[in-house]
Order: C-alpha cells, then sequence, then structure tokens
C-alpha cells in the first residue's frame, strides 16, 4: 500500500477507533471503536491494509499491537477469503514484516506477527518454510529475536484449539519429528552462545527450549549452560522454569528424556553447598527449587547412591528436606 493508501479513510478511521479504543473515558465511545474495528477485521481489505498499518513507523505501538492481532485473527478465521494460489505468496508477505526495524522494536508486535506467520504456515507448508527460515536467519543476530519468536509460535499454535483439528495436524507426530530434526541442531547452537546476547534473547532461547522439550531433549551442556544462569542474572527466574521442567520432562518421557533429572541435579546440587551462608539468597532459592523437583525422580537412586556414600547423595537429601520445611514455613 503507498502513501496515498495509507492517508485513505480506513487509515484515518483505523486510528480513530483505535485510539478511541485504547483512551476514551467514554464506554459508548470505545464500545462504538470496537464495532468498527471488528467490522473492519472481518473484511478482506484488512489482508493487506494491516500489513501496512504494522509497517507503518508513524503509529504509536498499542494501534500497530491491534493491526498485528487483526493479521493473527484472520489468519485463523479467514483464509477462506484468500484464493489458493495466493495464500503462499501471502504467508511470505506476512514473513516480510518480522525483518522489519520498525516491528523488531516492539517486542509484542513482533510476537504477534510470529504468531500469524506460524498460524497461516501450519496450514500450508510450514516444514519447508522452517527449513529456509533457520538456514537465512539463523546467522543474522539481528534477527536472533525474530527468529526465536517464530519457531516459539510454531511449537505452541500447532495445539491451538482451531489448528489442531485440521487434518494436516491432528495426530501428525511425524511433522513434529521431523522439525525436531531441523529445530535440535539450531536451538543448541543458539543456548550455547546465548551468553553473549541480552536478555530479551537469552529469555526466549529458554522459552524455546521449553516449547520444544517434548521432541528436542536438551543436551547436558545445555543444562549447565541454564544452571549457569541461575546464580546473578535477570534470566535467572525463567532458567529455574526451564531447567525445573526438563525435570519433569525426565519423569515424563523416561526413554528419551530419563536422564536429565541426573543431569540436573548434577549440574545445580554444587550451587546449593557453595551457598550454605546464603540459604535466603536468589541463587539459593532457585537452585533449590530445580533440585528438589530433579531428585524426586531419581530419589531411588539417590538412596543407593546414600548407602554407596557417594558425596553427591547428601547434599540433593538435604535440599530435598529443606524444600520439605520451606513448604510446610509456607
Amino acid at each position: 500500500i503507498g502513501c496515498a493508501s495509507m492517508a485513505s479513510d480506513t487509515f484515518q478511521s483505523f486510528v480513530k477507533a483505535a485510539d478511541a479504543l485504547l483512551h476514551a473515558p467514554s464506554s459508548s465511545e470505545r464500545a462504538a471503536a470496537e464495532g468498527w474495528l471488528l467490522q473492519w477485521q472481518q473484511s478482506a481489505a484488512a489482508w493487506q491494509e494491516a500489513r501496512a498499518f504494522v509497517a507503518s513507523d508513524s503509529l504509536p505501538e498499542g494501534t500497530k499491537l491491534l493491526a498485528a492481532q487483526t493479521l493473527r485473527a484472520k489468519a485463523l478465521l479467514d483464509l477462506d477469503q484468500v484464493p489458493p494460489e495466493e495464500v503462499l505468496g501471502l504467508r511470505d508477505a506476512f514473513m516480510q514484516l518480522l525483518a522489519l526495524s520498525s516491528v523488531r522494536r516492539s517486542r509484542p508486535v513482533l510476537t504477534q506477527c510470529a504468531i500469524a506467520v506460524a498460524d497461516l504456515a501450519l496450514q500450508t507448508e510450514w516444514l519447508q518454510l522452517l527449513d529456509d527460515i533457520l538456514a537465512q536467519l539463523s546467522g543474522s543476530p539481528e534477527h536472533a529475536l525474530a527468529l526465536l519468536e517464530l519457531v516459539i509460535a510454531f511449537a505452541e499454535e500447532r495445539d491451538h484449539p482451531w489448528l489442531r483439528c485440521l487434518p494436516a495436524i491432528c495426530d501428525n507426530d511425524e511433522d513434529m519429528r521431523r522439525a525436531a530434526d531441523l529445530v535440535g541442531p539450531w536451538l543448541a547452537r543458539v543456548s550455547s552462545s546465548a551468553d553473549s546476547a541480552d536478555a530479551d534473547v537469552q529469555r526466549s532461547a529458554l522459552r524455546c527450549v521449553r516449547c520444544w522439550l517434548r521432541w528436542v531433549p536438551p543436551t547436558r551442556e545445555w543444562v549447565h549452560h541454564a544452571a549457569y544462569y541461575l546464580e546473578g542474572s535477570p534470566v535467572g527466574d525463567a532458567a529455574a522454569d526451564a531447567l525445573v521442567e526438563a525435570a519433569h520432562a525426565g519423569d515424563a518421557w523416561p526413554h528419551t528424556h530419563g536422564y536429565l533429572p541426573e543431569a540436573l541435579c548434577m549440574a545445580v546440587a554444587p550451587l546449593l553447598s557453595s551457598q550454605t551462608s546464603m540459604h535466603g539468597s536468589e541463587l539459593a532459592s532457585r537452585a533449590l527449587r530445580v533440585v528438589a523437583e530433579a531428585a524426586e525422580a531419581i530419589l531411588p537412586s539417590i538412596l543407593a547412591a546414600l548407602q554407596c556414600e557417594h558425596p553427591d547423595a547428601k547434599r540433593i537429601l538435604d535440599s530435598l528436606a529443606r524444600s520439605a520445611a520451606d513448604d510446610l514455613a509456607s
């Protein structure tokens, strides 16, 4: 859409309605704005207009977010408005939004655009797209966050109730296994290099591991990297959440993930022994939570190790006792 179109009545009406919905003090004004936006969102023209609004440098973040949410809604609900021969071109047009600096500057807008791409792609040939974007963007630091958000969206949106009933997705584990072959090596590289990235990228990398946990078992190297974040890191809580989920995965899928609880205990338990004088610290709290969750899955092995006087066994049991005491106190 060119500049002339951007100055059209639709553009002005959209800006006015978005501003009223977000800021108008009157409930009647907000209701009228919502009615206009819903009618516009359902129109065929909104496919192109919403993309232009998202790409605009002149709109405030809240207004652009409404446009990005419109793209996501249309990808889920209105694909029948698009001729079949134009769907792949539309998917590529959605992808181009992720490369725009005006989109990447806003995390909420970027996330909604990534979800819209995934929702649209999952209804087409998404594995080839995944292969292409990993090959093209994985070496680009400026696109790291966009790529992580898109890979996360592929895993999460596959379970969306409006998509999982589609024949191409329903019970199609083979596609996820093929996708895991693509995502696994890339995710291992991202995780190992995330130490030098900013906190947003680190947090998204941890979340990506969690989203693909069932299909891409984390490596022992990842366990040690995530344990490193527990101490003095702005993503310490996110790391603890990821490690706890990995511990549960070891219990849920022992044949493919059974090594994780022990690996977690061995990586995190030493942090507890070095922080015995700092029981109330963030590190001690995070490490205690991770070890307690992981140890539950391998308690028989810990007891056997205790009988053999293995030095780590007592440390892990001590952490379980402290966890139980904390639970009682709370």
